[in-house]
């Protein structure tokens, strides 16, 4: 019994050392292969590299030219605009989307300053002073909008205020500042330390 258990150890072993050198056979095979297809592609690597650097950075002027024009219209900074770009990919929300909302939402300010009751109703129903608003910068007040929308309990009246302050946008804001405005700066924030936001 000794005997065998001796026979199929050494068995083993041997099988082993020849596994391992076809390995490693293979591998400096695979190593030449690759080292030739590097060699032989260099020059479409570097123009691969090139265009992508390229495509790259044309995709971020037009993002930052979006932002710029986007800011003039809204009255609101390219700092914040930017870092809400950030904000709406965290979320899975569409910017552009969000930009509405935030149009919406200073429409819903001078509707209720022009005594439009719907509008002044939805105020009314976030428990928020028009004339606190009016005094905010369009971002405060839109992240005080958004926080307080969130903050209504009957979740038809949440809506409706949703739809009538912030447009079609309203339903995919809810989720955005459910966790409140802290939530929301800290996402503004991260993308200030990530490099993201754009100034002026």
């Amino acid at each position: 019994m000794a005997k065998n258990a001796v026979k199929i150890l050494i068995t083993a072993k041997d099988q082993s050392a020849k596994a391992f050198k076809s390995v490693n056979t293979r591998m400096a095979k695979l190593n030449r292969a690759s080292q030739g297809l590097t060699a032989a592609l260099g020059p479409l690597a570097a123009a691969a590299s090139v265009v992508g650097f390229v495509s790259m950075a044309k995709g971020a002027l037009e993002a930052a030219d979006e932002i710029q024009k986007m800011s003039k219209r809204l009255d609101i900074s390219t700092e914040a605009l930017s870092q809400y770009r950030h904000v709406a990919e965290l979320s899975g929300t569409n910017f552009e989307s969000m930009a509405k909302g935030i149009a919406k939402s200073q429409r819903a300010i001078a509707d209720a300053d022009d005594k439009l009751s719907t509008a002044v109703r939805a105020i009314d129903d976030m428990n928020l002073s028009l004339a606190d608003l009016k005094a905010m910068k369009a971002e405060d007040a839109f992240e005080a909008m958004g926080t307080a929308m969130t903050k209504i309990e009957d979740p038809y009246t949440r809506a409706s205020v949703a739809a009538l302050v912030f447009g079609r946008a309203g339903k995919d804001l809810i989720p955005i500042f459910a966790e409140g405005a802290d939530s929301v700066r800290a996402m503004r924030e991260e993308a200030d330390q990530l490099g993201l936001t754009l100034d002026q």
